[in-house]
Formats: C-alpha cells, structure tokens, sequence
C-alpha cells in the first residue's frame, strides 16, 4: 500500500493472514527521511524473517525484520573492499544462507569527491558502473562481486538446492539498441 503524495509517497510493509482470519498490520515504518519507503519484502525460508530493501542515509540498503522475537529491522550491511553497495534487488537462496544482490559497481572516494564537485560529466550510451551480482553469506558477512565488470548484470535465480546461480547478463551501456547481446551464465 502506497501512501500519499503529501505523506510523502511512503510504502510500508504490510503482513496479514493467508486465510483472512485476521486484519492486515503495517510491519514497518520509514522514517520522514525515506520518500520511497519499503520495497520488494522477502521471507527468509525458514520464516524466522523477512528482508526489504529501503533507504536509510546515502543507499539503499537491504533490510532484516525478525519476527519470532520482534524487534526492530537491522540493515545487513553489504562491503566491498570497504565501498558501500547501495542494494537494488535482491534474491535469498533457498537454503537461506546466501544472498545474491544486484547493484551497481560503487563509487570511490574520488569519484564521490568528483561528483560533489560537478566535475562528473557523463557520456551519454557509456554505463560508467554497470549492474553486478554480489553474494552475501549470512555466516560469515562477507561481500564478493560474482559478475565483471565488463558485463551488467540483470534477473538472477538460484537452482533448487542453493549451489547454483543462473545469471542474465549484457554489455553495459547502449549496444543491446544494436543487437541483442544478452547471455544466461552459470555461476557455482
């Protein structure tokens, strides 16, 4: 459910009943600073919670709602190599114990520095950071990039048993307006 514009177009999370029995209660609540508010919620697969993307600061950021125990969501916080990766969406694999996000490459200090300079001229057709699969374990909170950078990466899904990802990627920027180029890869 989408709030309204003058509340600031927030869309917060809602769990109710599969069979009806009960009303529908709002899980989540973005504070005044998040305009868009909550999106593309997920059940962890042994339903101990459920993850979201949102923004909270400078990205977006996947979220954690415990709900045995209550409590309040927490950010996973996804690092390479000590950049933030602001998360776009986001698949659990079905044992529950990787994530596969798709974000785009982050910027560096310099080029953060570059951009609030306005020294960030872009060349129109050229994606400077492309769209990349980054896997996260939920034992360890290590962040690896799976995807080069030579390829953006699109839909994910895991196989049946979590040791597999198949992966749709392209040649970043505008070549797909020439010619197809998108390719299905197997990661392991």
């Amino acid at each position: 459910q989408r709030e309204s514009t003058a509340d600031g177009a927030a869309s917060p999370i809602w769990l109710a009943p599969s069979d009806g029995s009960g009303a529908a209660r709002q899980i989540t609540f973005s504070p005044a600073s998040d305009k868009g508010g909550e999106s593309g919620p997920q059940w962890m697969p042994d339903g101990s919670a459920i993850l979201f993307t949102a923004r909270r600061g400078e990205t977006r950021q996947i979220f954690r709602l415990p709900l045995a125990a209550g409590g309040e969501a927490a950010p996973i916080e996804l690092k390479d190599s000590k950049l933030e990766i602001s998360a776009g969406s986001f698949e659990i694999s079905p044992d529950g114990k990787w994530l596969a996000v798709r974000a785009s490459q982050p910027l560096t200090e310099a080029e953060k520095k570059d951009e609030k300079d306005k020294k960030d001229a872009a060349v129109q057709g050229e994606e400077k950071h492309p769209s990349r699969i980054w896997l996260y374990a939920f034992a360890t909170g290590k962040t690896t990039a799976i995807t080069p950078l030579d390829r953006s990466a699109g839909a994910v899904a895991w196989s049946p048993n979590s040791q597999e990802l198949a992966i749709v990627t392209e040649t970043p920027g505008d070549a797909s307006d020439v010619a197809p180029n998108a390719r299905l890869e197997m990661v392991s």
